[in-house]
């Protein structure tokens, strides 16, 4: 008698095994082919959901939604309170002189923002309407002073004045 594991197995268990292997790596592929879609289908809602951060003059070359941070020209503020929208211009934050800089007229359907007369800036997150030539704005955060720092020049903390020794 011969023992068992020395025994030649048929062929159709190979073929059987080869088929087996087959379907096992239809598995694979399918599998694949799932985790790609999804991986794709993640980047492109995650791509659809930014919003790019763009700056004051290059705003209205954008045809998506986009946020842009500048500062009030207060002069240029009108509320309507009948239609409840408010219109006023924004200039950018760093500009060198505020009278010749280039300002985005801007259009928001809603209710003023609290402390928007005390605004130091502003980011407005929108689209552009160059048929209209303003910006239509969504939403408005109002970037206001601390209430913890002055306005004085002698009451700003100076980080330099308040180094301590602490022995490292």
């Amino acid at each position: 008698m011969r023992p068992c594991w020395n025994r030649r197995v048929p062929d159709r268990v190979e073929s059987r095994k080869g088929s087996v292997m087959s379907t096992s790596k239809a598995k694979y592929i399918i599998g694949a082919i799932i985790v790609i879609a999804f991986g794709a289908w993640g980047a492109s809602s995650f791509f659809e959901s930014t919003v790019a951060y763009v700056g004051v003059e290059e705003a209205m070359g954008h045809d998506r939604m986009i946020q842009v941070m500048g500062k009030v020209d207060i002069d240029k503020v009108r509320y309507e309170i009948d239609a409840n929208r408010l219109e006023f211009t924004i200039y950018d934050v760093e500009a060198d002189n505020p009278q010749t800089c280039y300002r985005l007229p801007v259009v928001y359907d809603g209710q003023i923002p609290g402390n928007f007369e005390q605004a130091q800036s502003v980011v407005i997150k929108g689209t552009p309407d160059p048929e209209a030539g303003h910006f239509v704005a969504d939403q408005i955060l109002v970037k206001c002073p601390s209430k913890y720092q002055g306005t004085d020049s002698e009451e700003w903390q100076d980080i330099q004045n308040d180094v301590r020794d602490v022995g490292v």
